[in-house]
């Protein structure tokens, strides 16, 4: 119907970053697209990213089993890998990244190079904590 309401000259985009094939070729099949429809894809194989999963040992309130992420002798920002954590509760988002700024500050590291993000911080805030990662601030 959404395709019936527009020019055929009008493009259709279909994005996603983990959109797999056979989805693909539904939405294709849907949206009555050609089979020799323009595909554009990206492989974002990083070699610098790894996944890492470990058992837990500790209480998960304590965040103690993250405590590896501050190595014991780091000095400055620049011995702490860059990491993401990923937490499925903006308030545990946070309270991880209060547990890292204060093993960061117990090692004497400024508490600046470690940030959260979440949806409710807003547009701005992201945008800036995007740039700072990109410039190895945070």
């Amino acid at each position: 119907m959404l395709r019936g309401c527009f020019p055929s000259s009008i493009p259709f985009l279909i994005s996603s970053a983990t959109l797999p094939d056979h989805v693909l070729d539904d939405i294709c099949g849907k949206m009555h697209l050609s089979k020799t429809a323009m595909k554009v894809s990206f492989n974002n194989a990083s070699p610098n990213v790894a996944l890492s999963v470990c058992s837990m040992q500790y209480p998960e309130e304590s965040k103690a089993d993250l405590r590896f992420l501050i190595p014991p002798h780091a000095t400055k920002p620049d011995n702490i890998d860059i990491t993401l954590v990923y937490c499925n509760q903006r308030l545990t988002t946070e309270d991880v990244c209060d547990a890292l700024k204060q093993w960061a500050e117990d090692e004497g590291i400024a508490a600046l190079c470690i940030a959260f993000y979440h949806a409710n911080i807003g547009d701005k805030q992201k945008h800036q904590l995007e740039e700072m990662l990109w410039h190895g601030e945070i």
